[in-house]
């Protein structure tokens, strides 16, 4: 029986790229890679650290949707702030990376 579900189950991976939450993926992982470019312009640590934010979306259920969440947020004020502060940016990045790379279970605030 453990076979046929496995077996099942890698006949739906076909399905993927239409799925609601591949698309919802899809768009922040493009918010993403913009941040990264446009931080590497301004300054480049702020960059890298932009690029580790990634911690953030890991493990399953509620765990991941927080970290999207959290992500979601970061990034959506993201090209503001770096206009207006990256000194303060690069600061509240650098603390989330950080934050994220320090407790797996813990809810990082961005």
């Amino acid at each position: 029986m453990g076979w046929l579900s496995l077996r099942l189950l890698s006949r739906l991976r076909r399905w993927r790229p239409w799925t609601a939450r591949y698309r919802q993926e899809q768009r922040l992982i493009e918010q993403w890679v913009g941040a990264i470019v446009a931080a590497a312009g301004v300054d480049y640590a702020l960059a890298c650290d932009t690029a580790e934010l990634a911690a953030w979306v890991r493990g399953y259920g509620e765990t991941r949707h927080r970290g999207f969440r959290q992500l979601g947020q970061t990034l959506a004020e993201y090209s503001a702030r770096l206009g207006a502060d990256s000194a303060a940016l690069a600061a509240s990045v650098r603390a989330g990376r950080k934050a994220a790379h320090s407790d797996q279970d813990r809810e990082v605030k961005p």
